[in-house]
């Protein structure tokens, strides 16, 4: 969940879907693993209200690190938008 998400109010955005793309990315490259598998709900949501994400395993792509990097800003005006992911995806895509 965002951390705009985690406050009072409650403010659900497109960014914060952004924000939720970036953790289904990070369960891609660590192979279903969600962040933080043995923490409890408050901990979890307290780390995310600090901006303090789980680091990628060691074989992910920096590419793929730097673009979850500005998805997971705190700031949701700072994230990009779903096209800009995109254009972003097709372009590592084609550097293969």
């Amino acid at each position: 969940m965002a951390p705009e998400c985690l406050k009072r109010p409650q403010l659900w955005s497109l960014k914060s879907d952004v924000w939720s793309f970036g953790v289904l990315l990070y369960e891609i490259f660590n192979q279903g693993e969600k962040p933080w598998p043995d923490d409890p709900p408050k901990k979890i949501a307290t780390l995310i209200r600090k901006g303090k994400m789980p680091d990628y395993p060691v074989p992910t792509p920096p590419p793929i690190r730097d673009l979850t990097k500005n998805i997971w800003s705190l700031n949701p005006d700072q994230r990009p938008s779903m096209d800009d992911i995109v254009v972003a995806i097709r372009l590592m895509n084609k550097g293969d």
